[in-house]
C-alpha cells in the first residue's frame, strides 16, 4: 500500500490518533510519504528488510506504509527486544536500517543504520525530501514477523485477508478501528492496514493498560479493535464500577489465546462487545478461521471456545494422516490442510495438527509457530 493509496474521502477526518495526537489523512499521508523518502536517502532499496523495534505508536505505522511505498519489506520486532536480536534479524533480512526506541537504542558490532525513534526521527522526516521510485506491489514481500514463524506476506496476500476481514466485521471508512496489540502479529497487522486503507480512523492508545484501553474504547466511539485475549482478561478484572457498555458495540478480534467462558461472557454481554477469534495460516499467508461473535454469545457451546472457528469464505480445510496424506474422518485427529483460490489445484499444510468436528468448528491439538 502506497501513501498515494491513502483514502481521500473525509479528508478533515482524524486518520490516525495516539492521545494528544491527532493526524487528518493529508497529514498522515505526507508523513508516510517523507519515511520513504527518508529510507530511500538512507539506502533502503526493494526488497531490503526494515527493522522497527518500539512500542506502538504513530511511527509503526508511518515507517510500514513509508516500506510498502518504496518496496522495502516491514520487519517488526518486540519492543522489548535485545540489541543482539536487532542485528540478528537485520543480519537475516537484509536491513540496512533498524529503527529503534531509546530502550533498544544500544546496538552494537553492526555496520548498518541506527535511527533512534526517540531523538533522531521527527528530525529526519522533517529534512526529507524527493519523491523515491515506487516499489514493486502484486507479490512482492510487504512485511516480514520474526516473533510469528518467520512469516512473510506479500501485498496481494495483505489486502485478500484484509478484505476478508473487513467482509466479516463490517469494516468500512465511517469505522474506528482500535489497535491494542504489538504489530509483531501478522493477524494484527492485518487489521491495521486494512483499516487504512478503507479509510477508517485508527486509533492507537497511549498505553496497553487496561483502564487506558476501556477509556479510549468509549471516548473515541470504538467500532473495531484487534486486542490480546490477556488484556481482556486483566480488561474484565478491572473493578464492576469501571465495567460498563461500551457506547458502539465495537467488533473485537483478538488471536493466538483462549478466552474462559466467564471472560467471553463478561466480555459480550458487560462490555456489549461483538467478539471474535482469529487463526491464521503462515504457510498461506491469511486468514483461515473465525470463531464468531455468536460462538462466543453462545453459552449452551462453551466447549467451542476451545476451538479456532470455521473457515472463513474461500477458505476449505481438511484433516489428513501425516503419513499417508489420505483424509481423515470427522472427529479424527490429524495435519491440517487448507485450500484458497490463491493455493490453485493444492492442499498446502498449515503446520497445524487437529480434527474437525460435524459443524466444521476446528480444534488443534498443536499450532504452527
Amino acid at each position: 500500500m502506497r501513501s498515494d493509496d491513502v483514502p481521500r474521502r473525509g479528508r478533515d477526518r482524524a486518520a490516525l490518533v495516539h492521545g494528544a495526537v491527532s493526524h487528518s489523512w493529508p497529514v498522515f499521508a505526507g508523513r508516510v510519504r517523507a519515511v520513504a523518502a527518508m529510507l530511500h536517502t538512507l539506502g533502503v532499496r526493494p526488497g531490503d528488510g526494515v527493522v522497527f523495534a518500539a512500542p506502538l505508536g504513530p511511527a509503526t505505522l508511518e515507517v510500514a506504509l513509508g516500506c510498502a511505498r518504496i518496496g522495502a519489506v516491514f520487519t517488526p520486532m518486540a519492543a522489548g527486544s535485545s540489541p543482539d536480536a536487532l542485528v540478528d534479524a537485520a543480519s537475516r533480512c537484509g536491513a540496512p536500517v533498524i529503527l529503534a526506541g531509546p530502550a533498544n537504542a544500544a546496538v552494537r558490532a553492526w555496520t548498518g543504520t541506527l535511527i533512534d525513534l526517540g531523538r533522531d526521527y521527527e528530525r529526519l522526516l522533517a529534512g526529507a525530501t524527493g519523491t523515491p521510485p515506487a516499489g514493486p506491489q502484486g507479490d512482492a514481500p510487504f512485511c516480514r514477523f520474526p516473533a510469528d514463524g518467520d512469516t512473510v506476506l506479500t501485498h496481494t496476500a495483505v489486502a485478500a485477508a484484509g478484505d476478508t476481514l473487513a467482509g466479516v466485521t463490517g469494516l468500512r471508512s465511517a469505522s474506528v478501528n482500535l489497535v491494542a496489540a504489538p504489530l509483531i502479529v501478522a493477524a494484527a497487522f492485518v487489521q491495521a492496514v486494512t483499516a487504512i486503507r478503507y479509510g477508517a480512523t485508527t486509533v492507537l492508545p497511549v498505553d496497553g493498560s487496561p483502564a487506558t484501553v476501556l477509556d479510549t474504547m468509549a471516548r473515541a466511539g470504538v467500532t473495531h479493535a484487534f486486542v490480546t485475549p490477556g488484556l481482556l482478561a486483566a480488561v474484565v478484572a478491572e473493578p464492576r464500577d469501571r465495567i460498563g457498555p461500551l457506547p458502539a458495540r465495537p467488533h473485537v478480534l483478538y488471536a493466538h489465546g483462549r478466552l474462559t467462558p466467564a471472560i467471553a461472557r463478561a466480555c459480550t454481554t458487560e462490555l456489549r462487545t461483538d467478539l471474535a477469534r482469529l487463526h491464521g495460516c503462515a504457510e498461506i499467508g491469511g486468514m483461515l478461521t473465525l470463531l464468531s461473535p455468536e460462538d462466543h454469545r453462545d453459552g449452551s457451546r462453551t466447549q467451542r471456545l476451545a476451538s479456532v472457528g470455521r473457515p472463513l469464505p474461500g477458505v476449505l480445510l481438511r484433516i489428513v494422516d501425516p503419513a499417508s496424506r489420505r483424509a481423515l474422518a470427522t472427529g479424527r485427529p490429524g495435519l491440517v490442510q487448507a485450500w484458497t483460490a490463491g493455493t490453485g489445484d493444492r492442499w498446502i499444510d498449515t503446520g497445524d495438527t487437529g480434527c474437525l468436528d460435524a459443524d466444521g468448528y476446528l480444534y488443534l491439538t498443536a499450532e504452527s509457530g
